[in-house]
Order: C-alpha cells, then structure tokens, then sequence
C-alpha cells in the first residue's frame, strides 16, 4: 500500500513526474470525513488559470505581476485596523475573541466593493465546464421538478430539496443531506448550515450535524425571494443590498464560507442560496465573490439542473480542492516518521537535550486532526515536501492573504530536525517581492555578510499555478476602467519554508529578555538596512520571536532565547524612488504602525516609522503582562492601538498614540501617567544600578512624573503623578490586591475591610520597574523626532498649546554610564552576548515647547537623529538591560478575554457599513480618492 493513498475516488488523473517519491504519487486531495479521524481545522486556498505580465525584480528574478491598484474606493481600506493583525481571533487589540454576530458583520464589511454579478451562462462557461466525456441531457434538465422546495416554513424546505436533488442520474456520486439542527463539534463557533452536497462515502446521516471539512457545495435555504435577497442587482457597482435582514443573510452565506476555507485546503468554493422559488450561485476565493443573477428554478429547472449535473462531474481542482496537498495516513511510512520527531528529543553533540520548544508543540499539532504533506515547488532546489499537522497560526477572513503557519518536518532533513512553514496567498501586483527572495538577499554574503537574527531560508514557490480569478472577472466587467482603479487583489498561492521555528513574543519570561529580544529584531534591522538596502516596514508584535539558539559555553551547550524578526514579505528596498504605493493599503500593521503614518494616508515608511514601532510593540507586551497603574487594560488598549478618528470620509489613527509621540508621555485612561512596577508576588532579585547614577536616574523619572499634566476634570489638577500612583496603590490596597492570576480574568478577591482582623496583612509597597526609564528615554526620542519632522495641523497645534499650557512634562537628562560585560556571569543568558556587540550610546532626553529656538532647534536635531539609527536604538534597549532584573517578573495577561469596547468595532473598520455610505450617486470607482 502507498504511503498516502488517494483521498478521492474519482475524477482527475493520478499523474506524477518520475522523481515523485512512491508515497507522494497519489490521486488530487479533497478534505476527508472525520468518521475515522476527527478533522483538522484548515484555512483555504484558491486555484484558477491567469495569464499576468512578467516583470523582473530588484534581485534579478521574473515573477508575475499585475498593475498596483490605486486606493480602493470605498472607504473601509482607510479604516482603522488592516488584515494583519498580532491576534488569531480577532482584529483589534482589545477584542480577543469577537461574537458571532459580530463576525458575521465584519467579514461582510470586509468583502464590501469585492461582489460581483454576472450573467448566468457566463458564470457556468467560466467556472462550471460540462465533462469532455459525457453529453449533457438538456432534455431531462427541462423534466426536473422542484416545485415542492418552494415551501414555508424554511424547515419544511429540507426533504423536497434532498429528495429533488438525489437522483442517479444527476449527482451519481454525491448526496444531498440536510444538516439544519447540529453543528459541527469541531469547530469552535459552532455554526450549521441547512445542507449540502458530500461524497457519498463521507456524508453525514440526514438531519444530523455539519461536516465543515467534508462538505463540497453548501446549500443555505431562505424562503423569502426578495426581503432575505443578500444582493441588490439595480446597483451595478456595489450589488450588496441595503436593508439589514438582507445583509444579515449575506454575513451569514460569507462566515459559512470563510468555515469552508478554514477546514479544509481549498483554493476556492460554491454556495447555492435557494431563496423560495428562486436561487443564485456563490463562487468564492481569496480576492473577491463572484455570483449568478437571481433565477427562478421552477420556471427555469434547467438552470438548477444544469449546475448540479456539471458540478457533480467536475474534477477536484474545478470543485477548489488544492491538489498540491495529500494526506498522511496512519501507519504509512511518511505517519511514522512524523511520530519519531514527535517522540524522540534532540541532542546536541555532549548529549544536551535541544530543541524541545519545536518538538513539542510539534507533537501537539498530530493530536485531534488531520496529518498532511504539502509540496513546496523551488526553482533551484526542486521540489521538496513537507509533513505537517494543525496550523501554529490561521488568519482569519475570507479575502486577502489567508496566512497559516506550521511546524513542519522535511522529508529530507535530518533526523530530529523541524522546520517553520508559511502557506500564504501573497499579492501579485508589481514591485512586490516574493518574500523568499529577500530572505535570500538577507542570507547571502554580500555586503557585510548576512543579517543577523533573521530566518534562514530552505526552500520557497508558488504553488502550480494557483491564482485568484475574481479580479479578472472584475476587470472584464469594467472595461472602462483603469487597472488600478480594480478594488480587487489579485493573490496567487505561495509557500515559503524557514529553518527557524520561533516562540511567540508573549511567551517572554522577564522584561530583561523582551527587551533583549527587540534589541535583536533592532540589529537585523539595521543591518538589514546598512548591508542590503532593505527596510522591513511591518514591525508588529507578530512579527518578532523568541528562537532559542545553541551556544556552547565552557564546553556545554546552552540554549539561549533571542530575538527574531520575521516577515519580510513588505519590505521595500531604500533605493526604490518610486513612492506610488505598490499595492492599495497602508503598509503595515494598524496597531503598531507609526502616528503619523497613520495621518497620512500614501507617506513612505522610513526607518524612524520602523524605530517607532519597535516602541509600539514594546508598550503592547508590557500593559498586558507587566504591572502596572493602569486598572483598565482594555479601554487602553482600545484607545492606543486600536484608536482612530474620521475626516473628510477618511480615516486616521487616533489621538492617544499621536499624543503619547508629541508629548514625550503615555498616559491611563483616567490621565495619570501609565507607570510600570514589579509584580507584589515576585519582588526584584537584582537590584538596578547602584550609586549616584542610581539616585540620579530615579530623581529624574520622579521629576518627570511629578510634573505630568491631569486630564480635564478629573480634580485632582495640583496632584502629582507620584501621589496618584500612590492613591492608585492605596485604592488596590482597599480592594485587596489582586491576584496576579486573578487579574488575567478580571475577579478579585474579598476585599480586606470584610476579612477577619488576622487575616489582613498590608501588602509590601509597589517596586517601580526600569522599564519606566527606557520608556521615558525612548519617548524623547520620539517626541524630539515629531517637534522637528511632523507638522502638525491647526487644530492638532491647538489642542496642543491647550494641553502644554494645562502643564507639559519636562524631560530631565541624565546620563548612563558606559557598562562592560562580565563574561563569566555564573548564568549568561541571551542579553549578555548581545552587548558585547553594543556600544553605550549619548545623553538622552531634553525639554522644548512649540516655540522652539534655534539652539533648541539643534538639541532636538541631535536626539532626532538616534532614531533614524537602528545601531543607536539598539543600544539605547541594551544600555537599559543591565537594570532590568534576570528573574522572571512577567504576570499573566491583564487583557480580560471577554473585553467588548463601548461600540465594538468592526473587521478593519470602527463604523458600521451604513454611516459609512457615502452620499453620491456616482460609481464608487469614480469617486474622488478622499471620498474613497
């Protein structure tokens, strides 16, 4: 028996070309039943012919590539929060895991201007060929029946349709089976549909639950042909319809779809909505959905017949299985290599264990899923595979890049050895790099040699000749229109595999090894910058890991957890002049993108942007998992990284994050100066700095915070900082202090007036951390950078003067002295190494007001330039490590998992699709770009 034996019955040929390993050559996959095996949860992929424009790269390579399209026009890609996001579940930082209905909401607001209508014998040449084999019976097509579907109530629809839709002759092997009553306990929203098409030999019984990874055509029934219509075809140019119970049904249709993708490996899908008499079919993929006018089955049976006599005979690849993928079945021989890593540690040459942060979460892929082994195409060194379980990371949506991550095994490499594999869709538009070629420019030996700190390449390709089809179909419908006036992407599938398999940021253990963490991404971008002539342009918290790397010390390997920036895919080379956008978004990511990025719709990222983002990222890690003063982690969050504001139909980042880079401070929700300090549980083992320096630096943070501004009516306007933390403190005290544990979710304990009088014991007075002088120091950095570079606009200057004049702090310098290395530290650990590389760099912070005169002018010029230097930053982080503690003073996560701001903002937008209409009849392609 074949390792991986075929996982479809029939349909297209088993080909394979003679260097496919015996266990590789297996029929095209489809998405097993889970009758055996529970299934593995999947996002999609999507797969159609496209003939694209060639062009050559920077780095001497032809890929496909299509025009940029200009911004698009609607106005939810100017919208608060894009695609990519450091969450798995949600969008935004301060929502966690959104509801349901909310869901649904937002991937129909995400697909908004990517619907498009044509005719139905258009659809079907295009998507629905007849087989080459078989004569269609047309004759028997106008005999059908389905008079009986057209029932009320919708429940009563279920067994006409099975019964109307299982004949022989028509779908000889598949079934139709109603599932409206019980979802699919594999999938964690618990969503059902009213039924669909299945193989035969892996369709649920009738009326029982949804198989997401199994179904092939879903099938929602509505019984209303107009008010539960989800499109409108009077409105050429957006055909979604306007009322809300119409648009609730296209939410609906939209997050069944986005299921499909997600459970099983798809390339694209077909919906058929029935909606009493009538029906329309749904064509989905990772660019757009394209759909059939409106038809009356009844009048018309042909139509309905037609399309499940052809779909039924349709191969695979046509139904939008990806068959560069096959399965892993258990006992074959590629099941048992994947047990043995899974099973048998590392060892480093002196026999120590390594390794294990791989090989367990490796092992914890196999268990409850599926076991696949996908081909990654390389144009050097072949075609190689790759064995993998359930996804480390899985975006979610329905349009865009579809990223999934896996640990994978190769079925080449070396015994005990994993690998990091990305399945993405990437944009295929020009002057956008595959993000294998610039790691391989990042690897390689030129200039200076290879960047630090970056993932190390093994293979990477496009996967066949998998392209979105949507945009095509588009720009077919628009001949007028210029190419970059398309609101749709085009993506193609792409697979990328990296020696490297990295921990997520969160998993820090201390504040000294975060820090030293970043200070590494800092140096790979710098070196990126100086060697290569590259800018990365997406720091993010997702895009920076923690890699535990082997070192040899006195003879013994250790393992050293260091940085790691990844995600190269958007950077852009600094020789590049040409400031048109290459594709029809902000570049990065919404959260951590640099305030005035995100005032300006088309500005160039510039390394300061990036050495901004690098302190956005650190301020993310520290509010939800290092104490603090702050007691609303949510609505901070909400506000700092997911804050927004709206202009001229327009919409910019928010004001807290702008604020913080004007005035050189970050502030609470309540407006006291956000503080860090050690957890009550876990006091500092190491002391900071000694000496004068010592007392000199905490002066200078205490003069900063004394002189902090209050917020408008919060009454305590001649109170200090200080004595607001202390009345915070005081406030936790009364409450009895919370938990750390307890904090996570959000409870407390009893308060202490109501414990018996022996039991009350006054906690030990909160330590400050020094992360607060980084921070500071960091922030003058900034706030000098923004006095000089970023103009603001009238009313931005005053509110500015409004809120100087209220009391502006005033940033005291104070100097570092330059420390050396102890290289026989009884415990080295990740951020000694590094500093043996970093020089102590210059005086730090000053003061200034708007007015600024010219000697000023020159101080700030001076500061500014630190942050246009990631060799500075870099040694601005690690000056600041040798205050930070080596114990571990990390808490668990303050977000509360069931945080919901006020007005719970929607899939990359903070308003609703209806207050963001905009009042003109013309086209939305024709619109004014500050309209759009």
């Amino acid at each position: 028996m074949a390792d991986n034996s075929p996982i479809w019955s029939s349909g297209a040929s088993s080909c394979a070309s003679p260097g496919t390993p015996p266990e590789i050559r297996t029929s095209p996959p489809r998405t097993p039943s889970p009758r055996n095996e529970t299934p593995s949860r999947r996002s999609s992929v999507d797969q159609d012919d496209h003939a694209a424009s060639q062009s050559t790269s920077e780095f001497g390579v032809q890929h496909d590539g299509l025009a940029v399209p200009d911004r698009p026009s609607y106005l939810l890609k100017d919208s608060p929060v894009g695609k990519k996001t450091y969450h798995n579940s949600a969008t935004f930082a301060s929502v966690q895991e959104p509801l349901i209905q909310n869901r649904r909401r937002d991937i129909r607001l995400s697909m908004s201007d990517k619907i498009i209508i044509i005719p139905y014998d258009e659809f079907m040449a295009t998507f629905i060929p007849p087989p080459a084999d078989e004569a269609e019976p047309s004759e028997r097509f106008a005999d059908l029946d389905f008079t009986a579907i057209k029932t009320k109530p919708e429940n009563a629809m279920y067994d006409p349709l099975t019964q109307a839709f299982n004949q022989d002759w028509l779908i000889p092997n598949d079934v139709a089976v109603a599932t409206p009553s019980k979802p699919d306990p594999s999938v964690k929203s618990k969503q059902k549909i009213d039924g669909g098409l299945y193989r035969r030999q892996d369709a649920p019984e009738p009326m029982s639950e949804t198989r997401w990874s199994a179904i092939e055509l879903s099938i929602e029934c509505k019984t209303l042909d107009i008010q539960q219509d989800p499109l409108d075809e009077t409105k050429l140019d957006t055909p979604e319809a306007d009322s809300k119970l119409r648009q609730d049904v296209l939410g609906q249709i939209m997050c069944y779809a986005v299921l499909v993708f997600d459970e099983q490996w798809r390339t694209h899908h077909f919906t058929l909505l029935i909606l009493g008499g009538k029906a329309r079919i749904f064509r989905w993929d990772r660019s757009g959905v394209v759909a059939t006018p409106k038809f009356d089955y009844i009048e018309e049976p042909w139509k309905l017949g037609s399309f499940l006599w052809r779909f039924a005979r349709m191969t695979p690849a046509q139904r939008g299985h990806d068959t560069s993928v096959t399965r892993v079945l258990p006992q074959s021989a590629h099941h048992k290599l994947m047990l043995a890593h899974a099973e048998t540690p590392a060892e480093s040459d002196d026999g120590t264990i390594v390794g294990e942060h791989a090989r367990l979460k490796f092992k914890d892929s196999l268990e409850g899923g599926a076991l696949w082994c996908l081909k990654v195409d390389d144009k050097e060194c072949g075609t190689r595979y790759f064995l993998v379980g359930k996804p480390q990371f899985k975006a979610k949506g329905l349009a865009g890049r579809a990223t999934r991550t896996y640990i994978a095994v190769d079925t080449e490499g070396k015994a005990g050895e994993f690998v990091y594999l990305k399945d993405a869709w990437r944009v295929a538009h020009n002057r956008i790099e595959q993000e294998g070629n610039i790691l391989k420019k990042l690897n390689d030996d030129s200039n200076g040699g290879p960047v630090e700190f970056v993932p190390t390449l093994r293979c990477h390709g496009d996967v066949d000749d998998q392209v979105t089809v949507s945009q095509d179909i588009w720009r077919r419908m628009h001949p007028e229109a210029k190419p970059e006036e398309c609101p749709l992407k085009t993506h193609r599938h792409y697979r990328l595999v990296v020696n490297e398999v990295g921990i997520p940021m969160r998993e820090f253990r201390s504040v000294r090894e975060l820090v030293a963490c970043l200070a590494a991404c800092m140096r790979a971008h710098g070196q990126a910058y100086r060697r290569k002539g590259l800018i990365h342009r997406d720091i993010s918290a997702g895009n920076v890991l923690i890699y535990p790397r082997q070192t040899v010390v006195n003879g013994k390997t250790l393992e050293l957890r260091g940085g790691l920036l990844t995600d190269w895919e958007l950077a852009k080379s600094v020789h590049d002049d040409d400031d048109a956008p290459r594709q029809p978004d902000r570049t990065g990511t919404w959260q951590f993108m640099s305030a005035s990025a995100l005032q300006k719709l088309d500005k160039r990222i510039l390394v300061p942007d990036d050495m901004e983002s690098f302190f956005h990222v650190l301020l993310y890690f520290a509010i939800r998992y290092v104490t603090h003063n702050c007691l609303d982690v949510g609505d901070f969050m909400d506000s700092y990284f997911d804050g927004y504001h709206r202009y001229d139909g327009t919409f910019y980042g928010g004001e807290k994050k702008l604020l913080a880079m004007r005035l050189g401070k970050v502030t609470t929700p309540l407006g006291y100066l956000l503080v860090f300090f050690f957890p009550r549980s876990n006091p500092p083992l190491q002391p900071q700095i000694t000496g004068s320096e010592n007392v000199a630096s905490h002066a200078s943070t205490r003069e900063v915070h004394d002189q902090a501004d209050v917020s408008a009516g919060d009454g305590n306007a001649n109170q200090s900082d200080e004595a607001r933390c202390q009345d915070v403190e005081e406030d936790l005290r009364e409450d009895s202090t919370l938990d750390t544990k307890e904090r996570s979710t959000g409870s407390s304990q009893q308060p202490a007036a109501s414990q018996p009088p022996s039991s009350r014991h006054a906690p030990a007075p909160l330590q400050r951390h020094p992360l607060n002088e980084l921070l500071a120091e960091y922030l003058s950095y900034l706030r000098a950078y923004y006095s000089l570079y970023v103009p603001m606009e009238q009313k931005e200057l005053e509110d500015f003067r409004n809120d100087q004049n209220a009391g502006s702090p005033t940033m005291q310098s104070a100097v570092i002295r330059e420390e050396t290395v102890d290289d026989k530290a009884e415990d080295p650990d990740f951020a000694d190494f590094l500093r043996k590389d970093s020089v102590a760099k210059t005086p730090r912070v000053a003061t200034h007001s708007i007015e600024i005169s010219e000697a000023e002018k020159a101080r700030l010029a001076v500061l500014a330039e630190k942050l246009a230097d990631p060799e500075v930053m870099e040694c601005l982080l690690m000056t600041h490590v040798e205050a930070l503690p080596r114990a571990p003073d990390r808490v668990p996560d303050q977000l509360p998992p069931d945080y919901r701001p006020d007005n719970e903002p929607t899939l990359q937008s903070k308003r609703t699709r209806e207050t963001a209409r905009l009042e003109t009849q013309e086209p939305a392609s024709k619109r004014s770009r500050s309209m759009r």
